[in-house]
């Protein structure tokens, strides 16, 4: 399973065309979630993709390095005919303790400390 560093995200994110898939449930995704990333929980996976390019690239991110919602993604996305899939291991929990900029509530909260 193609991995993506927190160093390839962001260059990826300054150069480059791709869809971001965060796949938490939505409270997750509203709390916090990287920005341009769009929430298609893994539920949810195989009915709301179907009108995607299969040739368009990809990256699933979830929590962390424990969870591993973004690895079955990765496998339904393959499953599927999707041929261009990366997973970003460290998910939104290496996004925030790397510094980087988070969208929704939890980035208020951070301000407040």
């Amino acid at each position: 399973m193609p991995e993506i560093t927190l160093a390839d995200l962001k260059n990826k994110l300054a150069s480059e065309q791709f869809l971001l898939i965060n796949v938490l449930d939505p409270e997750y995704f509203q709390d916090c979630h990287i920005p341009t990333s769009v929430n298609i929980p893994l539920k949810d996976l195989e009915e709301k993709i179907k009108s995607y390019d299969k040739n368009q690239p990809i990256i699933t991110y979830c929590a962390s390095y424990e969870c591993l919602e973004s690895d079955k993604a990765y496998k339904t996305l393959k499953k599927l005919g999707f041929k261009n899939v990366h997973v970003y291991k460290g998910g939104i929990k290496e996004w925030k303790e790397s510094g980087q900029r988070c969208e929704g509530p939890m980035q208020k909260a951070l301000k407040k400390l």
